[in-house]
């Protein structure tokens, strides 16, 4: 998890200064991006709970960073 934490922060220190486009400035077609993911989650398993982690955490994607709305988790 820490590692989590600290890639999401650094990614939103990042987009908060520079703006959301540089952290994300692949250019890539969604499509490639979507194959290039599911090599990368195939070749290292431990990757696709980095990202559900991410996405708790504001962010999502690995080729093609998104920030999302964290989910909501009931009081």
């Amino acid at each position: 998890m820490e590692l989590a934490d600290a890639l999401a922060s650094y990614l939103t220190q990042m987009a908060d200064e520079r703006g959301e486009e540089y952290v994300d400035d692949t250019d890539m077609e969604s499509s490639l991006a979507k194959l290039m993911d599911t090599l990368a989650f195939a070749s290292v398993p431990p990757a696709r709970r980095l990202i559900e982690l991410l996405k708790e955490r504001g962010w999502t994607g690995w080729t093609k960073l998104e920030r999302v709305a964290p989910p909501r988790h009931p009081l």
